[in-house]
């Protein structure tokens, strides 16, 4: 009979157990879900950033190409 009692309870404590770690596990998973928008938010914010820099470097890579072009001509007066 005691023994019966005693592997009542151990069954017992191992389910109380697991329910201990799926709470904490289910605790845990909702921190990790709800980060999630806020790392969105910032990959976005980063890759707009890589974007811009992107897009200011052609700028100014195409204003030197013009510029140098513009100093390829010559002037009225100094035709052949």
């Amino acid at each position: 009979m005691a023994r019966l009692v005693l592997l009542v309870l151990l069954v017992l404590l191992t389910c109380v157990g697991f329910l201990v770690r799926a709470i904490r596990l289910r605790q845990l998973l909702g921190e990790v879900l709800g980060a999630l928008p806020e790392i969105v938010l910032l990959a976005r914010q980063l890759l707009e950033f890589a974007r811009q820099l992107l897009r200011t470097h052609f700028r100014a890579g195409l204003r030197q190409i013009t510029l140098a072009l513009g100093e390829l001509v010559l002037p009225r007066g100094q035709v052949l």
